[in-house]
This record gives structure tokens, sequence and C-alpha cells, in this order.
């Protein structure tokens, strides 16, 4: 297995490249009262049906309770023409109930609020499993922890991006890490989800006896471009600044539409 030596935000080697970031950051910036935006919050996977949450930013003295955007129409297309209006099931939540996520498929969502219309498309990669999830003890004294690495075999001839969600004891994180092929095509590849042992935040260590669950998603290109530009702009979703994310959706909403596949494996640490 390759072995890769890590920063705390991006990492270029000459074997592949690993991005990743610290818990996301809101950074405050203070925008005006007629400057708010359209979040959107997109994901369907080939275990799940689709599911949208509609929100919107908010100004700089204002709590980081952002308001729910109900009452739009939302749209859900793939590349064979099915067709299916998602039903808002709870505020801002919308999901569709007809359409499942097949890996290989493409699809197309458009979501309309206010007479102004936001398109995304996403393609559903095929799923890659994970050998082995082993862990590396990290940090000193009151900020040890363990270093948890993915092992996988990485499919020959395709394009792959991956996303890598830690979940211990229950509890999703929200440390960043992806990773792209592009010099490990078809090739066995471990890759350290590496978090800062001294950044001060309990619910991220990882200790003996700990139940570590790590998903991997497999992404298209769009969506590993918008949290590689959320890991390098340091904002959350939420920020509106002149760094937001690169979200694949049109005429200037942020966030983002991801069909993603998806294995897991959960282990308890030694």
């Amino acid at each position: 297995m390759k072995k890769y030596s890590l920063k705390i935000i991006m990492l270029l080697t000459s074997f592949g490249i690993l991005i990743l970031s610290s818990c996301e950051k809101v950074i405050d910036v203070n925008l005006n009262s007629s400057d708010p935006k359209l979040v959107i919050e997109a994901k369907m996977t080939d275990s799940a049906n689709c599911q949208v949450k509609l929100s919107e930013t908010v100004n700089f003295d204002e709590t980081n309770t952002f308001p729910e955007i109900s009452g739009a129409v939302i749209t859900l297309r793939d590349n064979y023409g099915n067709f299916e209006t998602l039903t808002e099931t709870s505020a801002g939540i919308y999901s569709s109930f007809s359409i499942i996520g097949i890996p290989g498929n493409t699809y197309t969502l458009k979501v309309t609020v206010d007479e102004k219309t936001y398109t995304a498309i996403s393609s559903m990669p095929y799923p890659v499993a994970i050998d082995t999830i082993t862990f590396t003890s990290i940090g000193a004294l009151s900020h040890k922890t363990n270093m948890a690495s993915v092992e996988l075999l990485d499919p020959m001839g395709i394009k792959n991006y991956y996303r890598f969600v830690e979940i211990i004891n229950g509890q999703t994180q929200n440390n960043i890490f992806i990773f792209e092929d592009r010099f490990d095509d078809g090739k066995s590849i471990t890759a350290p989800l590496f978090t800062d042992p001294g950044s001060g935040d309990a619910s991220n260590k990882i200790l003996s006896g700990d139940a570590v669950e790590i998903m991997a998603q497999c992404i298209d290109k769009s969506v590993y471009d918008y949290f590689l530009s959320l890991s390098q702009s340091g904002g959350g979703m939420h920020s509106s600044t002149p760094a937001n994310p690169k979200s694949n959706f049109s005429n200037g909403a942020l966030g983002y539409f991801s069909a993603y596949s998806s294995k897991s494996k959960t282990v308890v640490v030694p």
C-alpha cells in the first residue's frame, strides 16, 4: 500500500492528491439586507432517493439560524427521461419518491424559487469498496488521538473522485476528506484521514474502544471541485464571501447537488 505524508489543508504528491481540512468554519461577513443568497444542499445515493434542503444566508449581525425556504418547485430528471416533482416533507426539506439513484445514470435537478430557476447536473459513479481501515496514534498528552487510514483498490481505466465521511460513535464529523486518482488509476491506495489533534474539538478524537464508520462516497468532478474549493476557502456553505465554494448550480445559488454511490465499513479501535 502507498503511504502519503499529509498537511492539514492540502497535500499534493506525485502519487495522488488528498485534500482535507478541519471542521467547516463560517466566516462572518457584513452583508446588506438585500444580499441573502439561496443555499441548496441536494444529494441522492444508490441506497436512498433524492433529498434537498433549501435555506438562505443571513446578515452579519444575525444569529446562525438559516431561514428555511418553503414553497419551491423542485424537479428531478434522469438521462432516460424519467421525471419527478419533489414533495416538501417539512419546512425547507424536499424529497423524491419514485426516481432512485442508479450508478452510471446522470441526474438534472431544477429548483425554482420566486420565479428564478437554478439547475445542477450530477452523474452517479459506480461504488468502490473499502478494503481495510487502520489507525495510527498521533498527538500527545491531552491531545492524543488516533488517525484513521482507508485502504481501497481503485478501479482501472476509470477517473475516480472520492469523498470520505468519518462517523465516530454515531456522530458524523464535518471534516472534508477528498481524493482523486490522478496518479493512482487501478492501484491500491491508502488515504490517511488527518485531523489536527490540537484543535481542541473533543468530538473528533478517536480513542480506543470507539466505533468508527468510514463512508467512501464516489462523487463526480463537479462535486469534487465544490468540496475542494470549500476546503480552500475555509468558509461554510452559508458564508457569502468573495471566495464562495464552486457550486455546480447555475444562477448564483450556493451549495451543491451530489449524486453519489457509497460503501461503508465500521471498525472498533483497538
